[in-house]
């Protein structure tokens, strides 16, 4: 399989909370940059989430910024603080997945909105817990 990723599908996150938000995965920043927060209520359609495409990779080794097939680690930072979630990514690798974040949870879907996994967003104290969730995962 060429390492080039060409057939790699991407995952749509989509920030469906009221503040910009910064998105690292994996230990790096996505190359989309921010993702914005929903526009305001003078907007004709208001609290409409803004996304930004993330590519998937086949190795843990080339996720930084991009999610992987195994347990994928979020570092989200709004104004209010910085928060972290543990997204377990699993599938044919040249599948669109959806990933929707708001202040307490996120939720993944396929392509076709089905086949769905949710987990918590937990404040930034808990991201020891969840390194030590994730490596208790990929014992498994």
């Amino acid at each position: 399989m060429s390492s080039d990723n060409t057939a790699a599908g991407n995952i749509y996150v989509f920030n469906v909370y009221s503040q910009s938000m910064s998105l690292s995965l994996n230990g790096l920043g996505i190359s989309a940059g921010d993702i914005s927060g929903w526009p305001s209520n003078s907007d004709k359609t208001p609290y409409r989430p803004f996304g930004a495409a993330v590519p998937r990779t086949l190795n843990a080794s080339d996720s930084q910024g991009k999610f992987f097939n195994g347990s994928n680690i979020l570092s989200i930072l709004w104004l209010d603080g910085l928060y972290g979630a543990s997204v377990p990514m699993s599938g044919p690798l040249n599948q669109d997945m959806l990933l929707f974040i708001d202040k307490d949870s996120w939720r993944l879907v396929n392509q076709f909105g089905g086949d769905g996994l949710s987990g918590s967003i937990l404040p930034a104290k808990a991201l020891e817990q969840l390194a030590t969730a994730a490596k208790t995962s990929h014992k498994h």
